[in-house]
C-alpha cells in the first residue's frame, strides 16, 4: 500500500492481524471501542483501509456472513480472501485426506 506524505512517497512495511471474537465483537455485538479504532483505519468517505489488514477467528461461520457483518459494523471494506475461519480451514485440510 503506498503512502503520500508532504508530496513523498513511502511503502508501508506492515500490517495489522485481528482476532474477531473477543476483539471486534462479542457474540453479535460489535465493540464499541473496535468501531472507534476502525474510523481511524478505514477511509470515511470510501470504507477502504489506510493501512493492510486480515482477520482471524477460531469461531465457526461462513466467511461471507463474517465479513458482511464486519462490514456493517466498522464501515469498513472487508475482503473475504483476507480472512481465516476455523471451519474454512478445517474443511480445506479435510479435503487434501487420503
Amino acid at each position: 500500500m503506498l503512502v503520500t506524505l508532504l508530496s513523498k512517497v513511502f511503502v508501508l512495511q506492515y500490517g495489522i492481524c485481528f482476532d474477531i471474537d473477543g476483539v471486534i465483537c462479542r457474540g453479535l455485538s460489535p465493540i464499541p471501542e473496535a468501531i472507534e479504532a476502525f474510523n481511524l483505519l478505514c477511509d470515511g468517505t470510501s470504507g477502504r483501509p489506510k493501512v493492510p489488514f486480515v482477520f482471524l477467528t477460531n469461531g465457526f461461520g461462513s466467511a461471507h456472513v463474517k465479513a458482511k457483518r464486519l462490514q456493517d459494523w466498522l464501515k469498513c471494506e472487508v475482503i473475504v480472501r483476507l480472512m481465516s475461519v476455523s471451519d474454512v480451514d478445517l474443511c480445506s485440510a479435510l479435503q487434501t485426506q487420503p
